[in-house]
């Protein structure tokens, strides 16, 4: 190897060569993203917009390089031009004819380079298109599971058969089970896009299905409060009828032996409450971003414990200090709750009388309305939620 010169057979200015490596570089790698490209299927959406991600970066950071090499790439070639002589013989001749083909091999290798970036771009936006359109087809074809009826044969009084429609449950179950599965699948690969669409869709789907049972009102009248300076004989017969319609233990009162014998709710309307209850951390938080008032980076706050005072207690009385603070905590987190601007789901109306909602989060939950006689709510979150 010489000062100015590179010998690889051939005897080539070192300019030259290092402008056909690099370029040959650029073209070898623009053929591996080409062929490395996805063909547009949405198989790992996820994977693919991070690796476009990179793509671009990438893109980005070569373009100097890029636009370098191209110029250098035209002015060898002007200098072949300019130097190549008719009368030349042997390796002279041998030498500029392939110079010229190498860089012109390497000039289409660079005005390939960007095409695969463009084809980088138009897969993207192709996975994109076919993606979505896979979701919106899902999301479609699990709502027309949740009209799904049936036809049953039954005797009237008559004794006659007669064919009825019934929600056929068992598609139902499925259609909601699918679009839990949407809803997890949006907060994993598309940053929670479809998740609060699909929460809407099941909470609609409880508010409109659970009153095709009517709820049952008590049987027993309304209980009337006893009078300011009432008389010995009002207040025994307040207590008594106290104790007649609550009794001494919650399992014997009217009330609760009532609501041991409401009916439980059907088995879809079950099921979607089970769904909203066992929300993951992540879906939750994509509630906590959504809607116009909510900020990009709010956080789901009924996920904050409230502030409590010390369980354990002890003979000395908590020292004023220690109630101030508790007060000063607990006003902090009752503000953050009523300054929640996320999404809330929203059962308003619905009847979930002797519903299972034990250990469910409902924390934040509009329950307006809504009929709770006889539901389990052992365990339950309801930090937040109108009642």
């Amino acid at each position: 190897m010489s000062d100015n010169n590179i010998t690889i057979g051939l005897t080539l200015p070192a300019n030259i060569a290092i402008t056909l490596g690099l370029a040959l570089a650029i073209v070898i790698g623009s053929a591996l993203i080409y062929f490395a490209l996805p063909s547009g299927k949405p198989a790992n959406t996820k994977h693919n917009r991070g690796a476009q991600d990179f793509l671009k970066i990438l893109a980005i950071l070569l373009a100097p390089v890029w636009l370098f090499l191209f110029a250098h790439i035209l002015w060898a070639l002007w200098q072949l031009a300019v130097t190549f002589s008719p009368t030349e013989k042997g390796s002279d001749l041998r030498w500029h004819i392939l110079a010229f083909v190498g860089l012109i091999t390497a000039l289409g290798g660079l005005l390939s380079a960007p095409l695969a970036l463009v084809r980088v771009w138009t897969t993207e936006r192709q996975t994109r298109t076919a993606e979505q359109g896979h979701i919106t087809e899902r999301i479609t074809k699990a709502v027309e599971q949740l009209g799904a009826e049936k036809t049953v044969k039954k005797l009237n009084d008559d004794g006659q058969t007669v064919e009825t429609s019934e929600p056929n449950i068992e598609v139902r179950i499925g259609g909601l089970l699918s679009l839990e599965r949407i809803a997890q699948d949006s907060t994993a690969d598309d940053k929670g896009r479809d998740h609060v669409r699909v929460m809407e869709i099941v909470c609609a789907y409880v508010r409109e299905n659970s009153n095709a049972t009517p709820p049952q009102d008590f049987p027993e009248p309304d209980w009337k409060p006893l009078k300011d300076d009432p008389t010995e004989k009002q207040r025994k017969a307040h207590i008594a009828e106290r104790e007649a319609r609550l009794g001494n233990f919650v399992t014997e009162s009217i009330a609760f032996k009532w609501a041991q014998t409401l009916p439980k709710p059907r088995a879809d309307i079950q099921q979607a409450l089970d769904i909203l209850g066992r929300r993951g951390s992540a879906q939750r938080q994509v509630e906590a971003r959504w809607g116009k008032d909510a900020a990009l980076n709010a956080t789901w706050v009924f996920d904050t414990p409230c502030p409590h005072l010390p369980e354990e207690p002890t003979e000395a009385p908590l020292s004023p200090d220690i109630l101030r603070a508790y007060k000063s905590k607990l006003d902090a987190w009752k503000q953050s709750i009523d300054a929640y601007q996320g999404y809330r789901l929203d059962l308003r109306g619905a009847n979930l009388q002797g519903a299972d909602m034990s250990t469910g989060i409902y924390a934040g939950a509009r329950l307006e309305a809504a009929r709770l006689e006889g539901a389990d709510l052992f365990g339950a979150r309801l930090e937040g939620a109108y009642l």
